[in-house]
């Protein structure tokens, strides 16, 4: 008798767990939208670079729906346990930020008076819009970043000769300071010089003029199957030159350039020898001009 009452009581038991979950359940699926809407969004591919007093930080946010815009706030957390929230940022941070590849901050951590120490994480928080909003794909910049470092790929006497590579320093936004190396038909070409840009070489500018000198080899002798002749001269070059930027943070486009060599003296003598050589015959000399083209990525 004893034991019938105790199975009694243990099933009695049983109706009012599974009221217990069912309302538990019934709660979770019945919670307003906008507090499901907290969990943070699939967000990878952080990556930051420091550029002097700014931290430019980049992120994607991926497997999102396209219509929709996203709020998102970032977070950073110092090795000794410290959790910043930045402040003074700007691009594609706070209300509006449309789903994709490559969505950048900048937060400028001097003006929010932060010293960054060593092995700092950043954690980047997303969550949908309460309202959808049809923003352009594009960084709201409210200052400049300049360029340091320009590196390229192209042909001409600004790679060095047929084809070659040119890298760029710029200490201050309006002067560049490059070399260049790179194949000629009988050898290695190369220029070192100095550029003006009339516009600062900064991530706002998408087209920027300059002026150029440089010293290298500018002209060659070459003849096939005689390599007596063959010879590589340097001298002065000038002349005109564009940037064309694109991209979110104008880091990545083209080059193209106007040279005017003035070339030396032991140049045209040989030429001229070779001109009263009857055994040779010279199919091409070259203009007073030449032109250079290549793509460049900034740093």
């Amino acid at each position: 008798m004893e034991n019938k009452e105790v199975k009694q009581k243990q099933f009695l038991n049983y109706p009012s767990i599974v009221l217990s979950v069912s309302l538990v359940l019934l709660l979770i699926f019945l919670l307003p939208a906008n507090l499901k809407s907290q969990s943070t969004e699939n967000i990878g591919n952080v990556a930051y670079r420091l550029e002097g007093d700014k931290l430019l930080i980049t992120y994607d946010i991926v497997k999102a729906d396209s219509k929709q815009s996203y709020d998102i706030s970032i977070e950073i957390i110092q090795p000794s346990g410290e959790r910043i929230i930045p402040v003074t940022v700007y691009g594609d941070i706070n209300k509006g930020v449309v789903p994709g590849r490559r969505r950048s901050v900048i937060w400028n951590f001097v003006a929010d008076d932060v010293v960054l120490e060593d092995g700092f994480k950043i954690r980047i928080y997303g969550k949908p819009a309460e309202h959808i909003q049809a923003m352009p794909d594009s960084v709201a910049k409210k200052f400049e970043i300049a360029r340091t470092l320009d590196v390229g790929l192209g042909f001409g006497l600004d790679y060095g000769g047929l084809f070659g590579g040119r890298v760029t320093y710029t200490p201050i936004p309006y002067i560049g300071i490059f070399g260049c190396a790179g194949i000629m038909l009988d050898g290695t070409g190369w220029e070192a010089g100095a550029k003006g840009y009339f516009i600062r070489k900064t991530s706002m500018k998408v087209f920027r003029p300059y002026i150029k000198a440089m010293y290298g080899v500018n002209s060659e002798i070459y003849i096939k199957g005689d390599d007596r002749y063959n010879k590589l001269y340097p001298g002065l070059s000038a002349g005109p030159g564009m940037e064309f930027r694109f991209g979110r943070l104008k880091s990545h486009g083209i080059n193209l350039d106007l040279n005017f060599p003035v070339r030396s003296t032991e140049y045209y003598d040989d030429l001229n020898d070779i001109k009263n050589n009857p055994y040779v015959t010279i199919e091409s000399e070259p203009g007073p001009v030449t032109i250079s083209f290549g793509y460049h990525v900034e740093f």
